[in-house]
């Protein structure tokens, strides 16, 4: 990783799915904290960061953020990142880390405002009706005012839909310009 240029590893999780059809993976006594804990000495040393994706905070421990050591590679994780599928697991992270801040939260905002009726988009069902770029800088402005960040564009000027990232939507003028005031950015930024 550290000679194609990155400063870091995301390790992407499924979280825990406690209902019966998905058989309850992962295995409820794997140790995330663990596992980070033992490949962060294994990256340091090689100059490199990790992240971790917390589905809904399954795994999530404060003391993985904690410096454990000098300089800019002191953290287990170097900031936390959780993927929220509901709005009670939005709420949780909001309250883990609104005092705090520096977390990144990733809730998908659909493909289109029908939010379930062909499939189930179980993060914004209660949203049916709102597009979903209207969901995507509402949920940026709550995360930003809380001290946190919000995975909203990516690929360049093309928001976040689903958890396919190449499955995005690219932003016509219209929709930038929508952007830039919600958000209060300076005219002359590119992207949200």
């Amino acid at each position: 990783a550290k000679s194609l240029g990155f400063s870091g590893i995301h390790w992407d999780t499924l979280g825990t799915w406690d209902s019966p059809d998905h058989l309850g993976l992962p295995a409820h006594d794997a140790s995330f904290t663990g596992f980070l804990r033992a490949a962060f000495p294994v990256l340091r040393e090689r100059g490199l960061e990790q992240t971790m994706n917390f589905v809904n905070g399954y795994g999530w421990d404060p003391l993985l953020a904690r410096p454990v050591g000098l300089g800019w590679i002191g953290q287990v994780v170097a900031f936390p990142y959780w993927e929220v599928w509901s709005p009670d697991d939005e709420a949780k992270f909001h309250g883990e880390f609104s005092s705090r801040g520096g977390a990144v939260m990733a809730q998908y905002p659909g493909l289109d405002a029908h939010h379930g009726e062909i499939d189930v988009q179980t993060q914004n069902v209660h949203l049916q009706g709102m597009e979903p770029l209207d969901i995507a800088i509402l949920r940026w402005q709550v995360t930003v005012a809380n001290g946190c960040t919000y995975v909203m564009v990516g690929d360049g000027l093309k928001h976040i839909r689903q958890p396919y990232f190449p499955n995005t939507m690219a932003m016509s003028e219209a929709a930038l310009d929508k952007a830039r005031s919600a958000l209060q950015l300076p005219p002359g930024l590119p992207t949200p």
